[in-house]
């Protein structure tokens, strides 16, 4: 032990050894006087732990930790040697050894990367760092170099960071390391990436340009029509001129070049033209895009062009004077008109006067016609001659005109000048050939103008005639006319004349019944809109048969009534209280009453109101709009108009006849027709007018949610909590008892109270009583849920309230379930201890089956009964031996089901799957059918209703009860099975069997966890197609 206590790295695993029973293991350090490899025999004790610490390693036999060396980074504890301590992260370096926290290793500089494992700031060995490479930057804590983005650069290593590209170059691609030069027809900004073409119609010869300034505009006479040029492309063309900027052969204005564009009118273009050319005096252009000399048009006829580059003449030739088609005139006087012709202005040629007309002077704008009054024949010099009587003879006339028919004058009268000197023909006469010609015939009017004996005009306007229109036809309807009457005579009142041309008085007839005849009217009128015509004399009208008014309460709004009858009643919503009404609308029933339209206005009903006039009937009085009330009108003796307003406290519906208070759970402020809910958190009692007075506040236990008239308690399994805010529902004002606990509706107590012993309460429990302790179960104080007795045990009572209640099974029984009311019994084959959780099997290689308690061969072995049959699947007491199979050969697989040797080709598949057959799976040794035949084709649902039904059910006692009968419920047989000592099936169980044609047999039917034996001996000798089990 001496030995252990000098020497560090070694432990002493005993009292008095001679020598260290070896070195410390690896990955831990011993200290002197250490008694274990690894430390551990004081694991518990941290005092004494000896893993090697972060930062360190420990190989074999270390007496102390070794520090990992710099560049390393342990975090770790337990190494073993310097190679596990792991390296310094990229981008950061550890100069120190020990290093185990990562917040001492510090970012490396800028300008360097960092590998893994890095001991400097700055490292240049380039197994652990470098300096940052040229094209690329660097910032602190660089774990790899960033490439400079397109657009800066850098020119040498250890940059921290990249530079802006200067202006006149150009850096294309990331990793730059020295810019390009900006070519020529381009500009490069400082930080360019790709260089900026020169826009359309500048252009650039130099190379380094840094700004737009240095793109030139296009010269004269040349275009630039492409970005990123570095010369003019070629001249502009024909017919235009550029100025300067040009970026088309055939440019355009602009703002900053406004005399680029098409060749203007008046001028001319060559190619390259800086400006364009004016066309000579004498010649116009009046069209754009003039190319040559040749494009300028001679002046046209009648006009002269006085100036260059004209676009159009300078204006006509002058009046006296002619300037020919084939003379470009500079001057308006380029030839003087001569005698016995006229010049207007822009003549080309001088005009002939025409006949009737002279001219005895030259350069004359037109020639002088004959005076009006006179007559010329033929061209004179001397005075015309006077025109004659019954004639007329305007300014330049050859032959005297006649005057037109229906005009006249008197034979001495002579120089008229115009036709409308000659006078209409007087009335009661017609005129021709300007001569009065006689009398008009009776039953026609000559009023002025008639050319006819007997006219065909219209005399329309009687009063109105105007020259030249022949006033005059035959006498008009509602009128007589004699022989040369100058004006028509009225037919009187009472009578008509309906037709053109009566001669006399006796032409005007009688006025027919129901009608209206005005005098000189020729159509008879309709006796007029509220009024009847019934023939007959009156007083009223001093004998006559004029309209009489329609009576009060009637209207008449059509023309034509014959009687009195004809007056119609006025209709309901009406009062007509005047006589002579055309129309009913203008006199409607006043507001606040209904009218029949037969008698006076009514009274609306109480509850009702009529804002506007016209009601017909009491249903068109509407009821009382929600919010006011309307009452008898016969108490009070006013009409109800508008409701009057509802006050607070109080609610009126629509209808209402007077005030109602509030109902309970609402509040109703003023002019309410339905209440507003009481909002939760309130009460709200009957006629109140307001929720949020202090009174009406819900307090503490209670809750109130809407509607609430009344405070409400917590509901039972429930209690009231505290709350800051509104009461104004269950969920906020009460909580949940919780698991354990309960509390009865209207517990005096407000807190839950515990759940006493042999019940359980749930959360939210109100009665404890409706949750006794279960069969196989026990439930102490304050229980939530059973405590279920463990398996091996049953729990035979209810309200169990301790453990001890949960009996062991006896002896020969089981129990493999927790929860139960009594245990299963063990099989013939097997036993069992007290508090058992399953069987023991006296047969040896069997297994205990909890389903029906048998003991059956475990798989791989088989028995052999008393007749030396095999059986694998049948319970016994016997042991069960090792099953043997012959070893198939080579092309052979084994049958599952028989555990035979065969081969697939020659094995049938018929037996299992029947006529349809099947194929032998290789790997499983069982059959695959062709087709499965389901339990519906062999017996359908009418089938399957014919066949007697076999049932199973438990009675109340435990007992298994079992019933066979036909479908017309005639009980066959009937017998009971006793109950084993399980609860499994505390609820009724049913077995259904469908049994059709055959012998006796002897059916195995297992129902849930036992089975039954049943030996049918069935009359009908019927077959067993299906069970069922519900």
């Amino acid at each position: 032990m001496v030995l252990c206590i000098m020497s560090a790295g070694m432990f002493c695993s005993q009292f008095g050894l001679s020598q260290p029973s070896g070195l410390c293991q690896e990955g831990y350090f011993c200290p002197a006087g250490s008694t274990s490899p690894n430390s551990t025999e004081s694991q518990n004790n941290s005092t004494n732990h000896h893993l090697c610490p972060s930062g360190h390693y420990c190989p074999s036999g270390s007496g102390h930790p070794l520090p990992c060396p710099v560049g390393s980074l342990a975090i770790s504890q337990g190494l073993k040697a310097a190679e596990e301590c792991p390296p310094c992260p990229p981008g950061l370096y550890c100069d120190s050894p020990a290093m185990s926290d990562l917040s001492n290793a510090l970012p490396c500089h800028a300008g360097y990367v960092c590998l893994s494992g890095s001991s400097s700031p700055s490292p240049s060995d380039g197994s652990h760092g470098y300096p940052c490479p040229a094209g690329y930057s660097c910032p602190v804590g660089s774990a790899s170099e960033v490439p400079c983005e397109a657009g800066t650069y850098s020119p040498t290593s250890g940059a921290a960071h990249c530079l802006v590209c200067l202006r006149g170059t150009m850096c294309p691609s990331s990793a730059t390391q020295e810019p390009s030069t900006c070519p020529a027809g381009h500009f490069c900004p400082a930080g360019t990436v790709a260089p900026q073409a020169c826009p359309i119609g500048t252009f650039n010869n130099q190379t380094g340009a840094h700004s737009l300034s240095a793109c030139l505009p296009c010269p004269s006479g040349v275009y630039c029509g492409v970005h990123g040029a570095s010369a003019p492309q070629a001249p502009c063309l024909q017919g235009y001129f550029c100025q300067g900027g040009a970026t088309v052969p055939t440019p355009e204005s602009s703002e900053t070049f406004q005399r680029n564009g098409l060749c203007p009118v008046g001028h001319y273009c060559p190619a390259g033209s800086l400006t364009p050319l004016p066309c000579p005096a004498g010649s116009i252009r009046n069209a754009t895009g003039g190319v040559s000399m040749e494009s300028c048009s001679a002046c046209p006829a009648g006009h002269y062009c006085s100036a260059e580059g004209l676009a159009s003449p300078s204006g006509p030739c002058s009046a006296g004077f002619y300037c020919p088609f084939d003379f470009s005139s500079t001057t308006p006087y380029a030839f003087l008109c001569p005698k016995g012709h006229f010049c207007p202005e822009g003549s080309a040629l001088a005009l002939p006067c025409p006949t009737g007309e002279y001219q005895p002077n030259p350069g004359s704008e037109n020639c002088v016609p004959c005076r009006p009054g006179f007559f010329c024949e033929e061209a004179v010099v001397g005075d015309p001659w006077p025109c004659p009587p019954h004639s007329f003879c305007p300014a330049g006339t050859m032959v005297p005109q006649p005057c037109p028919n229906g005009t006249y004058t008197h034979s001495n009268q002579t120089g008229l000048q115009e036709e409308k000197e000659c006078f209409p023909c007087p009335p009661g006469t017609f005129c021709r050939a300007g001569k009065i010609q006689g009398f008009c015939a009776a039953g026609y009017l000559c009023i002025s103008g008639s050319a006819e004996f007997t006219p065909q005009g219209s005399v329309s306007n009687m009063t109105h005639c105007q020259w030249g229109v022949q006033c005059a036809g035959p006498c008009p309807p509602g009128f007589y006319c004699p022989e040369g009457a100058e004006q028509a005579q009225l037919c009187p009142a009472n009578t008509v004349r309906s037709f053109a041309g009566a001669v006399s008085l006796k032409d005007c007839l009688p006025c027919p019944p129901q009608y209206w005849c005005k005098p000189g009217d020729p159509v008879v009128h309709l006796c007029p809109p509220g009024h009847y015509c019934d023939g007959l004399p009156g007083s009223d009208f001093s004998g006559g048969t004029g309209p009489r008014p329609c009576p009060i309460f009637t209207y008449r709004a059509s023309p034509g009534a014959g009687s009195k009858g004809d007056c119609l009643p006025c209709p309901s919503g009406s009062h007509c209280n005047t006589t002579g009404l055309t129309e009913y609308t203008s006199s409607p029933c006043p507001p606040g009453f209904w009218c029949s339209g037969t008698g006076p206005p009514i009274l609306c009903p109480a509850g009702t109101k009529r804002q506007l006039p016209g009601a017909a009937a009491p249903n068109q009085c509407e009821l009382c709009a929600g919010g006011t009330f309307c009452p008898d009108p016969r108490v009070t003796g006013k009409p109800n108009v508008e409701g009057i307003p509802c006050r607070a406290s109080y609610q009126c519906p629509v209808g209402a006849v007077s005030e109602k208070l509030c109902r309970a759970g609402s509040f109703c402020g003023p002019q309410t027709a339905e209440p507003q809910v009481c909002p939760k958190g309130y009460i709200c009692p009957e006629g109140s007018y307001s929720y949020d007075t202090s009174k009406q506040l819900c307090p503490f236990p209670y809750y109130c949610p809407a509607n609430s008239s009344a405070m409400k308690s917590c509901s039972g399994g429930s209690m009231p909590v505290s709350t800051s805010t509104l009461r104004g529902s269950h969920s906020s004002s009460c909580s949940l008892c919780e698991d354990g606990t309960y509390r009865p509706y209207l517990s005096p107590s407000l807190q839950c109270l515990p759940c006493p012993p042999g019940y359980y309460c749930p959360q939210g429990t109100e009665d404890y009583k409706t949750n006794p302790c279960p069969h196989g179960h026990v439930c102490g104080k304050g229980y939530a849920q059973p405590k279920s007795c463990p398996p091996g045990t049953f729990g035979n009572r209810t309200r169990a309230e301790k453990m001890d209640d949960c009996h062991p099974c006896p002896a020969n029984t089981f129990n493999h379930l927790p929860a139960q009311k009594a245990c299963f019994l063990c099989g013939s084959s097997s036993f069992s201890t007290p508090g058992s959780v399953s069987c023991t099997c006296i047969g040896k290689n069997r297994a205990f089956q909890y389903s029906d308690g048998s003991c059956l061969c475990r798989t791989g072995f088989i028995y052999y009964n008393e007749l030396d049959f095999k059986s694998s699947t049948s319970d016994s007491e016997l042991d069960c031996q090792p099953e043997v199979s012959r070893r198939c050969i080579t092309g052979e697989i084994r049958v599952a089901a028989s555990r035979e040797c065969v081969l697939p080709s020659l094995h049938s598949c018929n037996i299992t799957c029947g006529s349809h057959g099947g194929i032998l799976d290789v790997e499983m040794g069982i059959c695959r059918c062709e087709r499965y035949v389901s339990a519906e084709e062999i017996c359908n649902t009418s089938c399957l209703f014919r066949l007697p039904q076999l049932s199973a059910e438990l009675t109340q006692d435990g007992d298994l009860q079992l019933s066979l009968r036909e479908r017309n419920s005639r009980v066959w047989a009937r017998m009971e099975v006793p109950r084993r000592l399980n609860d499994e099936m505390s609820q009724p169980h049913q077995m259904t069997l469908f049994v059709g044609k055959d012998e006796h047999f002897l059916y195995d039917l297992p129902l849930d966890d036992f089975s039954l034996h049943l030996k049918l001996s069935l009359a009908t000798q019927k077959k067993l197609f299906l069970a069922t089990c519900i």
